[in-house]
């Protein structure tokens, strides 16, 4: 589904000129480090390329290179003319035409071509394909495509909204309260990134509007509302968090053992952790270990050294450390032995859990600031201004 226009999406004009814009950084940059202007073909072909003209400016760099094929100015338009005609293979075919002629790579071209690419990963049409998007610009925190980034709020589909909202949460004042309606969405994908997202950026100022969601009836949601709250590492949610210990799904129990390793240290903790050995998940069990291994209960891991689970008794050796002694060789020696074979994967349980399914709200066209009730602080600032980016 293409996505929605947004009252912060950039007008026609600027998105026509934006792609231009950009291979025009990779050219800039270029020209700085070489200490002089590119050629007149060069300029030619970009000014075609800043016209929209791709195939024009591919024709024309073409038969100039032809003249003049060490014009690493040139190249570098004519690559980008092929990524302007979505023509990634015949770019990287032409990268590698380029660096045979002149033997070693160019950061600039590389750049520009990573640029241009993620810039029409946002626009595709693949809402998957819009949302690893979105996540590479967050991760190496692209600013030049922040901007398209926060039109990407006001996407129809919630995961690729809830998942820019949270890419510039910190930066955009509509960012806030889009996340935290989001919390609400209909799709559990969205509500889990929109979970994991507040729960990594706002930590405890986000812990009143992500309780509740452990009870949420997906245990993508539950699953990351335990991290968030061992990210949290407050007191007060230690119950909760062993409630969730015994939650029908084994990667939503071992989450809640990892974010227990993280709060504050009770004997309660030590007894889930040995219950959670028997589990049948073996993800469970080795967040057991963990668990035992940051109550620092050495006991309890030297008895697991030479058990029959190896996996276990690796993870005990490797939390032990130099404590763990001889027994610790004999744990890895036999782990390797095992290595070929693997331990053999647990039934999936049939039991069914009462989750409490929370009624949702409706998407895009509901995610708007509220004038009524109470809206966390964390997010409020969102809704200082009469249209939000989900308004429309």
């Amino acid at each position: 589904m293409a996505p929605a226009r947004s009252p912060l999406a950039p007008a026609a004009s600027r998105r026509r000129l934006a792609l231009p814009l950009l291979a025009g950084l990779g050219l800039a940059v270029a020209v700085v480090a070489a200490g002089c202007g590119p050629s007149a073909s060069a300029k030619k072909a970009q000014t075609l390329i800043d016209r929209g003209d791709y195939a024009g400016a591919a024709d024309y760099a073409a038969s100039e290179l032809a003249k003049h094929p060490g014009d690493r100015d040139l190249w570098r338009v004519r690559i980008r003319a092929a990524l302007g005609q979505h023509d990634a293979r015949g770019a990287v075919a032409l990268y590698g035409q380029w660096r045979g002629v002149h033997g070693e790579d160019d950061g600039g071209t590389l750049r520009m071509m990573a640029m241009t690419t993620i810039w029409q990963a946002l626009e595709s049409p693949s809402a998957t394909t819009r949302l690893d998007a979105v996540r590479a610009v967050e991760r190496l925190e692209l600013e030049p495509l922040a901007d398209k980034v926060a039109a990407l709020m006001g996407d129809d589909e919630d995961v690729v909204a809830a998942a820019a909202a949270v890419a510039i949460l910190r930066s955009y004042y509509q960012a806030p309260h889009v996340a935290g309606e989001l919390l609400g969405s209909q799709d559990p994908e969205a509500r889990a990134i929109a979970v994991e997202g507040i729960g990594r950026k706002v930590g405890a100022r986000a812990g009143d509007d992500l309780r509740p969601l452990a009870t949420d009836h997906d245990p993508r949601v539950r699953r990351a509302v335990a991290v968030a709250l061992g990210a949290i590492a407050e007191p007060r949610d230690t119950e909760l968090l062993l409630e969730l210990t015994g939650d029908v799904d084994g990667e939503v129990r071992a989450a809640a053992l990892r974010a227990l390793g993280r709060g504050k240290r009770t004997g309660e903790l030590a007894a889930a952790a040995r219950r959670a050995l028997a589990d049948d998940h073996l993800g469970v069990r080795v967040a057991a270990v963990g668990l035992l291994g940051a109550l620092k209960d050495d006991a309890a891991l030297q008895g697991l050294l030479g058990g029959d689970d190896v996996l276990v008794a690796l993870h005990a050796a490797r939390e032990l450390g130099s404590r763990a002694g001889d027994a610790g060789g004999r744990a890895l020696d036999r782990a390797l032995g095992d290595a070929a074979s693997g331990p053999s994967a647990p039934a999936p349980s049939t039991s069914r859990s009462r989750w409490s399914a929370r009624r949702r709200r409706g998407p895009a066209s509901r995610r708007r600031c509220s004038t009524t009730g109470s809206t966390s602080g964390w997010r409020r600032r969102g809704c200082s201004t009469a249209t939000s980016a989900r308004s429309r």
